[in-house]
């Protein structure tokens, strides 16, 4: 399949993230987080270095520019935009599951309020796997007659695997290493793990010869346990894993799919439960700490007896809908070129305990500003667009970027690609931090998209220089097409996190990103001058 040959990782991680943010002292900070994707593409929610000195260069092309009309919106209606905010917010959305019925609302909530602003509204099917975790889990070590010695709490000790089994496992824990079966190496020989619950380090052995996208995919680790007779199986982050724990603690996410995010119903168990450990209730599980048994991977067992039992559904088709609002331009000699504003709506649903992740600044503040824009130039009378622009509502991002990906690589794109000039992403930007744009550069739709916020005396746009990665939808366009494509954000503290909620939101920062969104897509929508790239 050609995807694979661009190396593009899309893989049901976690996303939406913030990236990496500037040192208060320094104008380039590298954070290392690897999800376990390509290391050539990041996926969503990779960090990546941040370098504010990088948009020296950006110039418009002055000799084309013009002003457009002088009545065009300067800022959102911002009771409405806060009504948007809550809406999509609301414990009412259950997480904007997308695939569930929570995302089905949040759909229709943003197509009937594209509707009622006039626009033309269309919608795109994505089809992608999805792991609906359920309820009751526990994770605890027990005595021989069950009772709890030591109950982990989810969320911040321990969370399930995307496409766990589903059910109750217990046993005496065993260790096997990385739970690796291939060719010569076999973590598992010498062991009998039959009703027994394993714990296994992810990632594979360094100096081994063995690849973490092959022999090292839990799903790989998955159908090896359950092969053997396992009960329930417990996963330790290690390498790329344990680096992101360590920096990301309850936001790691794990799941069972190959680096492409592609399910493989096959090598999964439906009745075996498995979870993973944050590092810092390893020992409190295991008996021994993360560092010892990197060191030492040799298997053993630990002698004590665990339970764990996760609750879940795979949905191996789910869909869901991209929705579109289309203003066609009418300039014959630019009305072809299309620029894109895009934000997924999508979110987490509810966790195993159910908690509500309301994905506030996750992402209800993009949306709700890429709704503003599309409502407040549509009522305006001085919005006769020249270019064409879409407005667009991603579903499926948090799943693996699915619904962008299905317009510019599984689908078809409403607007051929080699037309599309621009496109501009907002993704959490309801945090403290900010306004960035990333990978700002001479694009001179950029720059006229731009003006002169970077210059702002109130809270500038702040270019960061990712070195032309990406994190979060802008990546569909970036790598598949090759459309210029830059993302808002301003991060925050409850980044996939159950406090990620309205009242945590900072409202003025909001207010400020949809003002230069407005204003920036007003004017550069409108004109009807040529622009050089």
């Amino acid at each position: 399949m050609a995807l694979l040959a661009l190396g593009l990782w899309v893989g049901a991680a976690a996303c939406g993230g913030d990236g990496a943010t500037p040192d208060d002292d320094a104008g380039d900070t590298s954070v290392a987080a690897d999800t376990g994707g390509d290391e050539d593409v990041p996926g969503e929610d990779t960090a990546l270095p941040l370098d504010t000195t990088a948009a020296d260069s950006l110039v418009a092309d002055t000799s084309a520019a013009d002003t457009g009309p002088a009545t065009l919106p300067d800022g959102p209606d911002v009771a409405r935009l806060t009504q948007l905010l809550r809406d999509l917010s609301a414990d009412e959305m259950e997480g904007r599951l997308t695939g569930t019925p929570s995302g089905d609302r949040a759909e229709a909530y943003i197509a009937d309020f594209l509707a009622a602003t006039g626009a033309e509204v269309r919608r795109q099917q994505a089809t992608f796997p999805l792991f609906e975790v359920g309820t009751p889990t526990e994770l605890a070590v027990v005595d021989a007659d069950g009772a709890v010695l030591d109950g982990l709490a989810y969320f911040a000790d321990y969370r399930e695997v995307d496409f766990s089994g589903s059910g109750v496992g217990e046993g005496a824990l065993v260790f096997a290493g990385y739970g690796i079966v291939a060719g010569t190496h076999d973590d598992y020989a010498g062991l009998d793990v039959t009703g027994k619950v394993v714990v296994a380090l992810t990632d594979v052995p360094p100096g081994a010869g063995l690849s973490r996208e092959v022999e090292g995919r839990l799903d790989q680790k998955i159908h090896a346990a359950a092969e053997r007779g396992a009960v329930a199986l417990v996963f330790v982050p290690a390498g790329s894993d344990a680096s992101y724990d360590r920096e990301r603690g309850v936001e790691t996410e794990l799941a069972a799919t190959d680096k492409y995010g592609a399910l493989h119903p096959e090598l999964l168990a439906a009745d075996l439960p498995v979870a993973f450990v944050h590092l810092d209730a390893v020992a409190r599980l295991v008996g021994r700490t993360p560092d010892a048994l990197v060191a030492d991977p040799t298997p053993f067992d630990a002698e004590r007896r665990v339970r764990l039992e996760l609750r879940g559904t795979t949905h191996a088709h789910a869909t869901c809908n991209n929705v579109f609002a289309i203003f066609p331009g009418t300039d014959e000699r630019v009305g072809s070129e299309v620029v894109v504003l895009g934000a997924h709506y999508d979110h987490l649903g509810v966790g195993a305990d159910g908690a509500i992740f309301n994905g506030a600044s996750d992402n209800a503040s993009g949306a709700a500003v890429a709704l503003e824009t599309a409502a407040r130039l549509a009522e305006s009378p001085a919005f006769e667009p020249a270019r064409t622009l879409v407005v667009a509502l991603w579903c499926a991002e948090e799943q693996g970027l699915w619904g962008s990906l299905t317009y510019t690589y599984y689908g078809e794109p409403l607007f051929p690609l080699a037309d599309t000039r621009l496109m501009i992403q907002l993704d959490y930007i309801g945090g403290t931090e900010g306004p960035y744009l990333s990978n700002v550069d001479a694009n001179n739709y950029l720059a006229r998209f731009l003006g002169d916020e970077t210059g702002a005396a109130t809270l500038p746009v702040v270019p960061v220089d990712w070195g032309g990665e990406c994190a979060s939808d802008d990546c569909a366009f970036l790598y598949v097409s090759d459309v210029p494509a830059y993302r808002f954000m301003a991060p925050g503290e409850n980044h996939h996190r159950p406090t990620d909620v309205f009242d945590n939101l900072d409202r003025p920062m909001i207010e400020r990103i949809a003002d230069v969104v407005i204003r920036g897509m007003g004017d550069l929508v409108t004109s009807k001058k040529r622009i050089t790239p």
